[in-house]
């Protein structure tokens, strides 16, 4: 009885710390419509999450917090602070989420420990690179502050993930959750090209200055989705494609893979030709690693195969202006001898400028968070790749911190597909599409940065955790198995 009571006061004290921190980030952001309607949403969905708590318990409420969460990602509702865009509601529901986690822990006085140890210690010390970064250049401070929050909130979503998601059931949710919101923006992107008027009513997703539409670029109509950028969206429906092939084999329901067609039809929409080629090298890699593995057959491959070759005969015919444009593009892409040079892939003029930037005055700690054309850039917008945006504003030790990140993930990776032979896993499959994901998205981030904008970063830092709580569970079964093995072998 004195535990029950216990348990139960602990619960009020977090439910009444957390409708506290909801009132005093909401008072100081609320100004104008936006905010007003972004305070009672805040308002009403932590009221919703005490009560659901009470009736199910903290943790299971935590997960299908998360899932709302990775849900909203993609439709950046923000609020304003001082007449100026200051942040989305994602952003403020994963503070307020990590925030309850974190206290929940500390009043159970729970150790959490996190494996492999490089799943904790370089996302910190990439906090770490962005606070210093942050201090030393006090820049443009509000914008600053903005891109500071902004990428804190994908890594407090990337330990969230983390301390959340159990199982691989979890695993398959979350990336179920993620094609329904990319079958959403591939509709979106359909009224932007063919009923403008009736997409203006996602402007509730964009910013003060921007309405979320398609752009005429060299005389092409490339849509945008809420993600606003083109080429953004377009890496978005290479990912997805890649992770509805990893359901279908996981579940073996192939009902899964037709998400295909509106995520082909999303690509070519954006008219991205390094969409469509990775996507391309994507099947046939992916398809021969299985292969290779002995993880599937050559008739489940060629299923695959020509599955992509109906899906763009359809498309061809269905929107054949569209593909005419896209075909024109490639033409000219594929006309150039090195195909990797920055004149081939339109790059040449940022990336001389980047460059240029760096071997004047190289940083070890970066020049700050702010956008680059606010200091002098004056090309474009942005550096035009992941790689060139880290090393200006979080400097050399910034871009090191990213690399051994994701080279021990590739690592970790690679060493469980060669070890894994007898299919012990359990997610072998989403394992394996979410790794191959990752890998498209950190080739195609040299042409384009993830950095721009918040949502952006959340969806990229989901990517991470995920393949993190792969290999957490991979591990956990590999314990196991070596635990039952020793067992029997001591009998």
């Amino acid at each position: 009885m004195f535990l029950e009571n216990s348990r139960i006061k602990n619960n009020l004290a977090q439910y009444l710390i957390l409708i506290l921190l909801s009132m005093v980030l909401v008072s100081l952001i609320m100004e104008g419509s936006k905010a007003s309607i972004g305070f009672i949403v805040i308002l009403i969905m932590s009221i919703f999450y005490c009560g659901v708590s009470f009736k199910i318990g903290i943790e299971k409420t935590n997960i299908y917090a998360l899932y709302l969460i990775i849900f909203s990602i993609p439709f950046p509702y923000l609020i304003s602070f001082m007449g100026k865009d200051a942040v989305t509601m994602t952003t403020i529901g994963i503070s307020l989420l990590f925030a309850n986690i974190m206290i929940n822990l500390l009043v159970k006085k729970q150790f959490v420990r996190i494996e492999p140890k490089f799943a904790l210690v370089m996302p910190i010390l990439i906090v770490i690179s962005l606070t210093v970064s942050f201090l030393l250049n006090p820049y443009f401070l509000g914008q600053s502050f903005r891109h500071y929050l902004d990428n804190i909130s994908g890594i407090l979503l990337y330990f969230v993930i983390i301390l959340v998601i159990r199982n691989s059931k979890d695993v398959i949710i979350v990336i179920k959750i993620i094609l329904i919101t990319l079958i959403l923006q591939s509709v979106i992107s359909f009224l932007q090209w063919g009923l403008p008027d009736a997409a203006r009513c996602f402007s509730i997703f964009g910013t003060r200055t921007f309405v979320p539409s398609s752009y005429i670029v060299e005389g092409f109509t490339r849509v945008t989705g809420t993600i606003w950028d083109y080429e953004l969206l377009a890496e978005w429906f290479l990912l997805g494609t890649l992770l509805s092939l990893g359901i279908s084999y996981q579940t073996k329901k192939w009902f899964y893979s037709f998400c295909f067609f509106p995520f082909v039809g999303g690509l070519i929409f954006t008219k991205t030709r390094s969409g469509i080629i990775l996507l391309f090298f994507g099947i046939v890699f992916t398809q021969l690693l299985l292969n290779i593995f002995k993880k599937s057959s050559k008739t489940n491959s060629l299923k695959v195969v020509l599955l992509f070759v109906i899906v763009i005969v359809a498309l061809v015919s269905i929107f054949p202006n569209q593909m005419d444009e896209l075909f024109y593009r490639l033409k000219a892409y594929l006309g150039y001898k090195d195909l990797t040079s920055s004149k081939s892939i339109n790059r040449q003029e940022v990336w001389d400028d980047a460059i240029g930037f760096f071997i004047k005055k190289p940083t070890i700690f970066g020049k700050g968070l702010y956008d680059v054309i606010s200091f002098g850039y004056a090309r474009a917008n942005s550096f035009h790749s992941l790689y060139l945006t880290i090393l200006y504003k979080i400097g050399i030790m910034g871009l090191i911190f990213y690399l051994v990140f994701w080279f021990k993930i590739i690592q970790h990776s690679l060493w469980f597909f060669i070890k894994d032979r007898g299919n012990k896993s359990n997610n072998w499959y989403i394992f394996f599409f979410l790794f191959c994901a990752f890998i498209l998205m950190l080739v195609d981030e040299a042409k384009i940065e993830y950095l721009r904008y918040s949502h952006t970063i959340q969806f990229a830092w989901v990517i991470y955790a995920l393949l993190i709580v792969c290999l957490g569970q991979n591990r956990e079964e590999d314990i196991i198995s070596e635990n039952t093995l020793v067992s029997k072998t001591a009998v």
